[in-house]
């Protein structure tokens, strides 16, 4: 077990040497700094170190306490095999453990080989379809494998790494939390590391605590990133959907023009059928980045509380360690509010596609009642009242899956586009009541920076 959770790393199940030598020089030494420093922080007596504040440790140790949280929330959505897996540590390797993490085989699915497969299987297992045994003739009258069409479009809006732009972010945001400790804790003259072994302990120990921040940005921005490439696999389906379909690369290399026409029963309920599984795929680590966004969400309206309750209960704290707080609450928000865009993207991309099967419904309609005063065969009459049907049958499926059973949500809300002007409402409301009871109860801070009570 602590093989499996890196607690006691060593090379052995094909561990590289380079992640045996971080995780002894850094991560273990960081965990273990930061361990110490709680304690001394709080066993230490009231007002024995000026150059402490117990304040600033308890928030950097809740950084890496959220991260722990948000790491060990992919165990509630593991299987029975995995879990099995993960109690016979000769059975799990590094590259298995890689594979299940956000930030690395999932951010980048089609450089782990057999994962695309194993979610597509898991999927349709789930779903009790079985794409292979389902085919499809297209617009330009060639047949298609439905698993291959779906393995396709999966590869098409997976396939992409995530924007280049997301590890100076992180840095940046990072930066922010850390530089606004350093800069206010250079104006008021306090020590950096400072001195004696206690003091040096806890800074490093706080040092260590926001530098660890680092990780619940890449959560939240990986979680935007996932979001946007299901609107991308959801709007590949609807072009196919409609004329003149979708130029797409197969998976033998080959491009096909694939079109799914609205007038054959057989092609509707391939692209039925085909899209849930494609919707569906990967659904734990869909529902695993909704929760991470309501967890780094829930962070800040718990930082605002916190900031709420230090200057209306007027506790004492150093100027540093409200002016951090309040980075972090800043940048967690600003992150948060790049995933619930994307959230609500992808919640719109349903009502969108609902809509324009409306569209295709009125036009089908109007055509059948054209050729009815035609006196058209009743054959061909037959053939378009079952793709109407069928097609009716498709535009509830949407509406009961996608709208009323299993929306996008965050927070227990349906990503809708009020959500952010929600969420940020109530940051930014507990801001001003921290500001309001900055000024009502004339908090001042001294040469050293401790609040004067």
């Amino acid at each position: 077990m602590c093989q499996n959770r890196n607690l006691l790393i060593v090379v052995s199940h094909n561990n590289p040497l380079f992640f045996v030598l971080f995780s002894w020089v850094i991560t273990y030494v960081a965990s273990w700094v930061l361990t110490a420093g709680l304690i001394i922080a709080l066993t230490q007596e009231a007002g024995s170190n000026i150059a402490i504040d117990p304040l600033q440790i308890v928030f950097a140790y809740s950084l890496v306490f959220l991260r722990r949280l948000i790491i060990s929330v992919k165990y509630g959505y593991f299987s029975s095999e995995e879990y099995n897996a993960l109690a016979d540590p000769p059975g799990w390797d590094f590259d298995k453990s890689q594979r299940k993490l956000i930030a690395q085989g999932w951010s980048r699915p089609t450089e782990f080989q057999g994962l695309i497969s194993y979610e597509l299987q898991e999927t349709m297992r789930t779903r009790t379809i079985e794409l292979k045994d389902m085919h499809m003739e297209s617009g330009n009258g060639k047949r298609h494998s439905l698993f291959d069409i779906a393995r396709g479009i999966i590869h098409d809006a997976y396939g992409d790494a995530p924007p280049k732009w997301f590890n100076p972010l992180i840095f940046f945001a990072s930066l922010i939390i850390l530089g606004s400790l350093i800069y206010v804790r250079t104006l008021y003259g306090n020590p950096l590391i400072g001195s004696g072994w206690k003091e040096i302990t806890v800074n490093l120990a706080i040092y260590a605590g926001l530098l660890a921040s680092m990780g619940l940005m890449g959560f939240g921005l990986l979680c935007g990133h996932d979001f946007a490439r299901r609107v991308r696999a959801s709007e590949l389906y609807f072009r196919a959907l409609k004329s003149p379909g979708l130029d797409l690369k197969m998976p033998d290399g080959q491009s096909e023009l694939i079109f799914f026409d609205k007038h054959s029963a057989n092609c509707v309920n391939g692209w039925v059928q085909s899209r849930a599984v494609v919707r569906g795929f990967g659904e734990r680590f869909y529902r695993r980045v909704q929760s991470y966004t309501s967890l780094l969400i829930s962070y800040s309206v718990l930082c605002v509380a916190l900031m709420n309750f230090i200057m209306w209960t007027q506790i004492p704290h150093q100027a540093a360690t409200a002016v951090t707080i309040g980075a972090t609450v800043f940048v967690i928000s600003f992150i948060c509010s790049y995933a619930m865009y994307a959230a609500i993207r992808l919640q719109r991309s349903s009502y969108l596609q609902r809509a324009a099967l409306q569209q295709e419904l009125l036009s089908l309609q109007v055509e059948i009642g054209v050729l009815s005063q035609q006196d058209a065969k009743a054959g061909e009459m037959q053939r378009l009242n079952t793709a109407k049907t069928l097609l009716q049958q498709v535009d509830e499926n949407v509406n009961y899956e996608e709208l009323v059973f299993r929306p996008t949500s965050i927070l227990g809300y349906r990503a809708e586009g009020g959500l952010i002007g929600s969420v940020l409402g109530i940051v930014i409301t507990g801001a001003i009541l921290v500001l309001q009871g900055f000024a009502s109860m004339a908090i001042s801070y001294n040469a050293s920076g401790w609040f004067i009570g």
